[in-house]
């Protein structure tokens, strides 16, 4: 709603710019050739005159600072010239019109009754001076943009930075916390020392600068995998059926953060993992071909079965996927023969 209203009023206070700026520019070139005022016939012949003609002009420069420098200019120089082309042959024909046509309808004497030298002249004359100042406001007006758009860059940067520290805070406070609660009770507990110190672990990974990056080392992605199956099971009164299917090198490789525990969360969350007839399997697989392959394949929850959701995510692990991997993953969730969940993502290397 800001952004709409920022854009409103830096639009409107364009337009007013502009229209400024004419109606100082056309008063300057009034007051410049008021000496023909009575060869056009009269002051209001001389003013219509010189703002038809100026209609012509204005509209030279706006077609070229809004469609044709924005569309072929570092682009398609051939298109361009062609263009250019184009619009003078338009520019010409509309000129000498005005002066043969408009102009005598109004009883305004025209100099230019016939296509002559002079008239070739001064319209290429007219065309380049004015094509001259829409490139030059072009570029201007680009620079000017280019400033504004770094300083805002510079000011959410600056917010950026400023969130990020203090979203540092907690997890911080959160690490060190659970490393005191190590202390403690590594001597009344070792099982429960391991556990903490665990979760210490994995809490240092998340909260680290290196999952903030786009890419991570596949194999510290697979080991928080590991590390969290290991969790949930000793968190559990249950034994937990799991089954993790492991297969080649993953130290070559990279990976968008947080994707691979974001797949296998939803498994644990909406599947069944106590049924061992029907355990949950995940599969983490590189191939020779460098094909990288991470699935879950788990029973449905009763509840689950009932309400028809899954409640993956994928649109947005897509999205975050595209951004990094661009078209070289597949992402695809189905219900398999026997009503299971299934989960796949591939990515080629």
């Amino acid at each position: 709603m800001k952004l709409a209203v920022f854009f409103k009023k830096n639009t409107e206070s364009l337009i007013s710019k502009h229209i400024a700026g004419w109606t100082i520019y056309l008063t300057y070139i009034l007051i410049l050739n008021s000496s023909s005022i009575d060869y056009f016939g009269g002051i209001i012949k001389y003013i219509f005159a010189i703002f038809i003609n100026h209609i012509l002009v204005g509209s030279h420069f706006y077609f070229n600072l809004f469609v044709l420098f924005p569309t072929y200019l570092k682009k398609n120089f051939l298109n361009m010239l062609l263009f250019l082309v184009t619009s003078f042959s338009v520019f010409i024909f509309i000129r000498y019109e005005i002066n043969t046509t408009i102009f005598p309808l109004f009883g305004i004497i025209n100099k230019y009754a016939e296509v002559s030298d002079n008239f070739v002249t001064d319209t290429i004359y007219l065309y380049v001076l004015w094509f001259g100042y829409s490139i030059g406001y072009f570029y201007a007006r680009k620079s000017v943009e280019q400033e504004k758009e770094l300083r805002i860059l510079q000011v959410q940067k600056a917010e950026a930075e400023m969130k990020f520290l203090k979203a540092q805070i907690n997890p911080h406070f959160m690490y060190n916390t659970l490393n005191l609660i190590n202390s403690k009770v590594m001597k009344a507990s070792k099982s429960a020392s391991a556990i903490v110190l665990q979760l210490s672990e994995m809490f240092r990974y998340i909260t680290g600068k290196d999952s903030q990056n786009d890419l991570v080392p596949l194999h510290h992605e697979v080991d928080f995998i590991f590390n969290y199956v290991d969790m949930l099971n000793k968190r559990s009164s249950y034994s937990m059926a799991v089954a993790i299917d492991q297969e080649g090198d993953f130290t070559k490789y990279q990976i968008t953060p947080m994707v691979l525990i974001t797949i296998l969360e939803n498994a644990f969350k909406h599947g069944d993992v106590f049924d061992h007839d029907f355990p949950l399997i995940i599969t983490m697989i590189i191939d020779e071909n460098n094909l990288f392959t991470f699935s879950t394949v788990n029973k449905i929850k009763v509840e689950e079965q009932k309400g028809g959701t899954t409640g993956i995510g994928i649109d947005n692990i897509t999205q975050r996927l595209k951004a990094v991997h661009g078209d070289s993953f597949t992402l695809n969730s189905y219900l398999g023969e026997q009503q299971e969940y299934i989960c796949e993502l591939t990515i080629q290397y």
